[in-house]
């Protein structure tokens, strides 16, 4: 068996390219560099021993410790690109694009509707629906307008969750448009 000389860490992205093969590792922790975030890895971690020259026997390299683990998703969790049109007295079309930079997936779509502060409607949209029409709103109240996405956790149930509300836009309360409305 021998002494401990140090650790011995593979790691292959799932379905992809080995990013280490054979690397030393001499402490029992190591934070690896270039993962990408919200995806699977298989990493090894193997002994390699000093011989124990007394006996004669030499050391070698231990029976590897296998583990798949998953980078948690990252990059920013808010819509982007927030935008609201008036299309009747009580209808209002609210629409985003996805999160830029995320590197994970949304799970959903929140839209809040608050009257001074207080959420008085949620509304939950598949992952691929970057719009709603709000209808149903009374004329000439003001509303804060919010949507906010709900990031997928990794393979392992860990990371993602909702992200912050992105205020859209706040209708102006009691006004009259070219239209009549609102």
């Amino acid at each position: 068996m021998g002494e401990l000389m140090y650790y011995v860490v593979s790691i292959r992205q799932l379905g992809g390219i080995e990013l280490y093969r054979g690397h030393p590792v001499r402490e029992q922790t190591w934070t690896v560099p270039k993962l990408t975030p919200a995806k699977m890895y298989r990493i090894k971690v193997r002994t390699r021993n000093k011989g124990t020259e007394h006996i004669g026997y030499g050391g070698g390299v231990g029976m590897p410790a296998t583990k798949d683990v998953g980078t948690l998703p990252s990059g920013s969790f808010e819509p982007s690109k927030p935008n609201m049109e008036y299309l009747a007295p009580s209808w209002i079309r609210v629409s985003w694009s996805q999160p830029e930079g995320l590197l994970g997936k949304v799970e959903m779509y929140r839209v809040l509707v608050k009257h001074l502060g207080i959420v008085i409607r949620t509304e939950q949209l598949l992952p691929n629906q970057t719009s709603i029409t709000l209808t149903g709103l009374d004329a000439g109240v003001k509303y804060d307008i919010y949507v906010q996405a709900k990031i997928a956790s990794n393979n392992q149930g860990e990371g993602g969750g909702l992200g912050p509300e992105v205020l859209v836009t706040e209708t102006p309360g009691p006004c009259k448009s070219r239209n009549g409305y609102f």
